[in-house]
């Protein structure tokens, strides 16, 4: 037991220190002898983009998904839902099975306190909005991100809803406004 309790602190340490490889490495090694924390599946699932292991995030996703609601975290599986529909609706091309997932993170979050899953919802929508041309509603839905990103302190929310909407403004026309908040999130991804 200690083995796999030094496996499992190590992994983390390596994540939080962004060694991706290595942390995924290390907590694949302890999921594969026992149960993990939904927080170290969610780990797993981020960690596998940074590998070759990356068509194992959904696996690990669904496991982070489970164990929150098992929890009683329905915020965090709602956080976890929508990557997961991402990646079937945008990765995988399996859009039903995307939907499902997007819609559970809808009734996780309906009638609940404000989270940055809220936001994370609206970024999905709104490149849904994107694929569809509608560009009003990609903006709009960029924009709500990037406000809840904003008022709950998430600054990766925040610039990812300003980048969702200066996409949307240049496709639907307005591209200086569009090209100067995409040049503002350059600058604050590089600062």
């Amino acid at each position: 037991m200690p083995e796999l309790l030094d496996l499992v602190a190590d992994g983390r340490e390596a994540i939080a220190e962004r060694r991706y490889k290595d942390g995924y490495r290390l907590l694949a090694a302890a999921a594969a002898d026992s149960e993990l924390s939904p927080d170290d599946y969610e780990r797993l699932g981020w960690s596998s983009y940074y590998t070759d292991a990356i068509a194992q995030n959904v696996p690990h996703f669904e496991r982070a998904y489970a164990g929150y609601l098992a929890e009683g975290r329905e915020a965090a599986a709602a956080a976890v839902a929508v990557q997961i529909a991402h990646e079937y609706t945008s990765v995988r091309l399996q859009k039903a099975i995307g939907s499902g997932w997007l819609s559970r993170a809808e009734r996780l979050l309906e009638g609940k306190e404000e989270h940055p899953a809220h936001g994370y919802l609206q970024l999905q929508r709104g490149l849904e909005s994107l694929k569809a041309n509608d560009f009003d509603a990609a903006a709009r839905q960029g924009a709500e991100a990037e406000r809840i990103g904003r008022e709950l302190g998430d600054s990766g929310l925040e610039l990812r809803g300003r980048q969702r909407r200066a996409v949307a403004l240049i496709g639907r026309g307005d591209i200086d406004e569009g090209r100067l908040l995409l040049n503002e999130v350059n600058a604050a991804a590089y600062s």
